[in-house]
């Protein structure tokens, strides 16, 4: 199994799958796109990257901060487009991702809390 170290934590590649973080703070990995891609966590920082297919199309991002407020972002070539502010309960947001563009989640979240995202992969045209 491919191993990789990035901010300081331990990134591992099972196969036909994209690095998985068991560690370190912040996590900023990047992840291979398949039908729907799927994070949770909790307390601090994190950030993953999305690889996804160069054609643009629709995606759909779904979150769900339970009863603790988090703040859950969305950036698109280094621009944020969607920011829930502190909220809690559960959202969605679906946005076009242009074609070759680089789509990044960002999670912020207080002690204490959990939280989970899905996010869908490009489809159609926008």
């Amino acid at each position: 199994m491919p191993i990789a170290i990035k901010n300081g934590a331990i990134l591992l590649k099972p196969a036909g799958l994209g690095f998985v973080a068991t560690g370190g703070d912040p996590c900023s990995c990047c992840f291979d796109c398949g039908p729907q891609s799927f994070a949770s966590g909790g307390a601090g920082h994190y950030e993953r990257v999305h690889r996804v297919q160069a054609a643009s199309g629709s995606m759909t991002l779904d979150w769900n901060a339970f009863t603790v407020p988090d703040r859950f972002r969305v950036f698109i070539n280094g621009t944020a487009i969607y920011d829930t502010g502190n909220a809690s309960g559960s959202g969605s947001f679906t946005f076009c991702k242009p074609a070759n563009a680089e789509v990044k989640i960002v999670v912020d979240g207080p002690q204490g809390t959990g939280w989970q995202y899905s996010l869908s992969c490009p489809t159609g045209s926008c």
